[in-house]
């Protein structure tokens, strides 16, 4: 719709001064003025008679003179018009005319409005009404905060049961034989615990996702409780997660860092982790290495049986990552390496 749709198609001058027509002091035209509000007279037919400069200012108009004589019913959208038209109609009724609807100023902005249309009765003239009051008021911000709380609202649904999903798939996981009642409580508690820090971590960025190295120091932390802050040497660039990706990595660490602690490099007094991820190409497309290595450990042996721990780091952190993981049980220590195109990083 342009923003030139005030227009009448007749191009009608408007009537003779309504204040003159109403016997109004200049004390009310100074109240009038003075609202914020755009309060703005009609004939039956929808011509604007007055205007005040509350109106002039949010309508982006130089003056009231650009506004009168001009089809306010024209200022609408087709399907919007019929709701102006309604309103304007029950106010020419004696009733009281109420909608919403979004316009543009003469500028082009579109805005939200708020309109109300009241019959105007002259003093012996209770059956003819002559003239309309609209009072129309910007509710663009109000509209905006009410449609970012709906958007909240939606999200907040969203990452519940995103959470319950996950919380759900770990009791189904850990809480089953043959680990023991007690077992399988104390690792039910870590693994909430793991996925806890990386909730606390992507609340910090309005889950918007989270820097990998805070993805990865938030997953640590537990561990660097315990007295092995020298014993994990963390490099690597800076590179954005979205919040599915932050979750799945920070659940794996979790897994690597207490079978670490319990059979690898960190069960040994001097046992270290390198932690490290790069950036490098794999043909045209452009690739991320992530690499965790322990090392002054006893030597790396497989499970022998597929555990929910392992699964979670082999199956569901490769699938997440749209990549590739390799468990390399080596002599030296587990290396546990993802490889994964860089822009699934992002995509949720």
């Amino acid at each position: 719709m342009e923003s030139d749709c005030f227009l009448t198609a007749d191009n009608r001058a408007p009537q003779e001064h309504v204040f003159d027509q109403l016997g109004a002091s200049t004390f009310l035209r100074s109240m009038l003025d003075s609202s914020v509000d755009c309060i703005k007279v009609l004939d039956p037919s929808g011509i604007i008679q007055y205007i005040n400069d509350g109106g002039v200012r949010l309508l982006s108009a130089d003056s009231a003179e650009q506004l009168k004589g001009r089809n306010w019913l024209k200022r609408w959208s087709d399907s919007q018009e019929q709701a102006a038209a309604a309103a304007l109609a029950e106010a020419c009724a004696g009733r009281t005319g109420h909608f919403q609807g979004v316009a543009p100023d003469l500028r082009g902005a579109q805005k939200h409005w708020d309109v109300k249309l009241t019959p105007i009765r002259l003093q012996g003239e209770h059956d003819d009404i002559r003239f309309v009051l609209a009072i129309t008021r910007d509710i663009t911000d109000q509209r905006r905060a009410e449609q970012q709380r709906e958007l909240l609202a939606a999200e907040l649904d969203h990452r519940v049961k995103n959470i319950l999903t996950v919380v759900s798939a770990i009791a189904h996981q850990t809480l089953r034989p043959p680990a023991t009642l007690e077992k399988a409580s104390e690792l039910f508690v870590n693994r909430l615990s793991a996925l806890s820090k990386a909730q606390a971590i992507l609340t910090k960025s309005a889950w918007n996702g989270a820097d990998m190295a805070m993805v990865v120091e938030g997953a640590l932390a537990a561990y660097q409780d315990e007295g092995a802050e020298t014993r994990f040497i963390v490099s690597g660039p800076p590179i954005d997660l979205a919040a599915s990706k932050a979750l799945s990595l920070a659940l794996a660490i979790h897994e690597l860092a207490t079978n670490a602690m319990k059979y690898g490099s960190l069960s040994s007094v001097n046992g270290t982790v390198a932690i490290s991820w790069s950036i490098g190409k794999s043909g045209d497309i452009p690739m991320l290495r992530f690499e965790w290595r322990e090392q002054g450990g006893p030597p790396a042996q497989a499970p022998v049986a597929r555990g929910f721990g392992s699964r979670l780091i082999e199956r569901a952190l490769a699938a997440e990552f749209r990549g590739k993981v390799q468990m390399d049980f080596a002599p030296e220590g587990l290396v546990c390496s993802l490889t994964a195109p860089l822009k699934s990083l992002a995509a949720n």
